[in-house]
């Protein structure tokens, strides 16, 4: 009987293929193993493929995957044949020289029982069936490689009527297909409010899209909806939807402070003003002198305070990239008259107080010459110079300091963080 089937596992363009036995060592994947091989010879597929697939599971003997395509190309499934087999070709390399070329032969002729099929649709989600079984989620990321032969696609989508069509495929090739779904007459609408971005929502547990999410139609009844991104807590709540009427889910997602490294970026900022309020998609952050983890990807960033005009930053982050943000001050109307105000009176204070100052002092050089012993022009003449240099060195400090303001957003009070120069 082995001898036999040895013969009989080689591919022969004639009688179509079969199992090759492969020397396992494990008693479990050998038993699985011979139960397949029997199976096979009796023309009962489907379990020979449940105990070949079983074998290389429990072994991971390449070689039994040459047995897999096999099976599927008596059970007619090109697709799966074309897969198995080129992953024998590439993992199995200790194989013969001869059942290499038996497989690349066989190959060869399983595609051509192979046509792609470019499927679109009307809607941002859903499912996609072939023959009863679901094969892909809509909308589609490329064509969709389907068997030759009379196919039956459906596509589903939550708040729409499902609708299917009948294919018949007769040789490899590339086709196109529109399927229109209609909506559901009796179909609620979902609507979803939060700031982050690019988060996942799902209802009962099928992809909907990606947040910004457009009002969404949904079928009537209890469901689960689910808000999530790496990085962040997700937000799942229960919602009972009523038919023909909208339903609106807030959902404020929260930073994850268990969030994997991988999805994790790092953010340090430059001079901020004190006082100045950050915040990321809405969650406001407290900077350090430490690196700030946040979740990689896309990200609004809002810097406000009671002098500044609110500054929004478009963030996107890459995975452990280290990014240095720099906020652009820009005064509010308020702070830019106080500054303007600010800078003429210390102006004014400087114009009047340096005159006062030099006249001091040139009246307390007269009198000192002319007439000595002149106090009450002596007194007069220090109260000028006094007077003269305190009003000019606070009106230049305090120049100094509106300037300073104006420009570089300083003196209003400390930096919030410490700048690493090796970051």
């Amino acid at each position: 009987m082995r001898a036999r089937w040895i013969v009989l596992s080689l591919w022969i363009a004639a009688t179509g293929a079969h199992a090759q036995e492969v020397d396992l060592t494990l008693g479990l994947a050998r038993g699985a193993f011979t139960s397949a091989v029997q199976d096979y010879d009796a023309g009962r597929f489907e379990a020979a493929l449940a105990g070949f697939l079983e074998a290389y599971e429990v072994s991971g003997n390449a070689r039994v995957l040459y047995n897999v395509g096999a099976t599927y190309v008596a059970l007619e499934r090109p697709i799966e044949a074309v897969a198995a087999w080129e992953r024998f070709l590439a993992e199995a390399t200790d194989a013969s020289p001869e059942l290499r070329r038996a497989t690349e032969a066989g190959l060869a002729d399983q595609r051509r029982r192979i046509a792609r099929v470019s499927i679109t649709t009307n809607v941002t989600h859903g499912e996609l069936f072939v023959d009863g079984e679901r094969r892909a989620a809509l909308p589609l990321a490329g064509p969709l490689a389907l068997a030759v032969g009379a196919r039956t696609l459906e596509a589903r989508a939550l708040g729409y009527q499902a609708v299917t069509r009948r294919l018949t495929i007769d040789g490899p090739g590339d086709f196109h297909l529109r399927l229109e779904l209609a909506p559901s007459p009796e179909a609620a609408t979902l609507r979803v409010r939060t700031e982050v971005v690019d988060a996942t929502v799902l209802v009962d547990g099928e992809v909907v899209g990606q947040t910004p999410l457009e009002p969404t139609l949904v079928d009537p009844g209890r469901r689960r909806v689910e808000v999530s991104r790496p990085g962040f807590v997700s937000f799942v709540t229960e919602v009972r939807f009523d038919a023909r009427r909208e339903a609106i889910v807030d959902a404020p997602l929260e930073l994850d402070a268990n969030a994997s490294p991988e999805v994790l970026a790092y953010l340090r900022f430059g001079r901020l003003l004190h006082g100045t309020e950050l915040f990321l998609d809405g969650l406001q952050l407290f900077p350090s002198a430490d690196d700030l983890p946040v979740p990689i990807g896309r990200h609004a960033l809002l810097a406000r305070s009671s002098v500044l005009e609110p500054v929004v930053v478009s963030l996107d982050l890459a995975p452990g990239e280290r990014r240095l943000v720099e906020i652009p001050i820009r005064y509010n109307e308020a702070a830019e008259r106080r500054l303007t105000v600010g800078v003429r009176v210390s102006a004014w204070t400087l114009g009047v107080s340096a005159p006062v100052l030099v006249g001091g002092a040139a009246l307390r050089m007269w009198q000192k010459r002319e007439d000595p012993g002149n106090r009450p022009v002596r007194a007069v003449a220090v109260t000028m110079m006094t007077i003269g240099a305190l009003g000019t060195f606070f009106g230049t400090l305090s120049l100094i300091s509106y300037r300073r303001q104006r420009r570089w957003g300083l003196a209003v009070g400390p930096t919030s963080v410490t700048l690493d120069a090796q970051f």
